[in-house]
């Protein structure tokens, strides 16, 4: 699919590196829709843009995440997530009108089985970007 870019509450994130999912000459990067994988898995620069707009703006709100030195993952104790307004996470397509707003649900999930903690369902990877089921 033809991602072109992301939005946190309707705010492009410009900083998202050029070409960050575009197919590479040598096959690599792009960006694959998979209906058996899950979680959805950003390349490493995106990811990182991503994850520091979304912890900005649940940090606002006076909550941080469960261990902030974990940059591979983003968990907040559920005891403290309760009241956040999670920001609305919107993928962008190539097109006119291409775009599609997630619910939450979507990219946080509590996980009652990891100590009661809500996390992000996006994952840094590396040689390209895959749309998880989630």
């Amino acid at each position: 699919v033809r991602l072109t870019g992301v939005q946190v509450d309707g705010k492009a994130l410009s900083s998202i590196p050029a070409g960050a999912f575009e197919l590479q000459a040598d096959g690599s990067g792009g960006v694959f829709l998979s209906t058996t994988v899950p979680v959805t898995y950003l390349e490493e620069a995106a990811y990182s843009v991503l994850r520091r707009a979304l912890v900005s703006r649940i940090q606002s709100q006076g909550v941080s995440p469960f261990d902030s030195q974990d940059l591979e993952h983003l968990c907040y104790p559920s005891s403290s997530f309760v009241n956040v307004k999670v920001p609305r996470l919107t993928l962008v397509f190539d097109g006119v009108g291409a775009a599609m707003e997630l619910k939450p649900e979507n990219y946080f999930f509590k996980d009652g089985a990891a100590g009661g903690l809500v996390c992000l369902t996006i994952l840094p990877s590396r040689g390209g970007s895959v749309l998880g089921s989630l």
